[in-house]
């Protein structure tokens, strides 16, 4: 059985990683939608790539490179906060 203090803290580290895949998303939207719209469709609503590619008409490599370019972005502009929120 977890104490109240472990408890609490789970939350607010939960509410602390809520926060940040926010801020990431908000910021992805506004760097770039195709981005967005691939890492929410790929990594949040699990559709695999090749539907993706499928839906937008395009090939499978399309997306891979978006979601690459992607990943790239947000560990180049997030990685400190990504640590931070993580307590490492």
């Amino acid at each position: 059985v977890d104490s109240l203090e472990e408890i609490i803290i789970r939350k607010e580290e939960q509410q602390i990683a809520r926060k940040l895949a926010s801020d990431i998303l908000s910021a992805l939207y506004d760097k770039n939608k195709r981005w967005y719209d691939d890492v929410v469709n790929v990594y949040y609503l699990d559709i695999p790539q090749e539907q993706v590619a499928k839906d937008q008409g395009v090939e499978k490599d399309v997306i891979s490179s978006r979601l690459y370019r992607a990943k790239q972005w947000i560990r180049e502009n997030y990685k400190e906060q990504y640590l931070e929120a993580m307590g490492k």
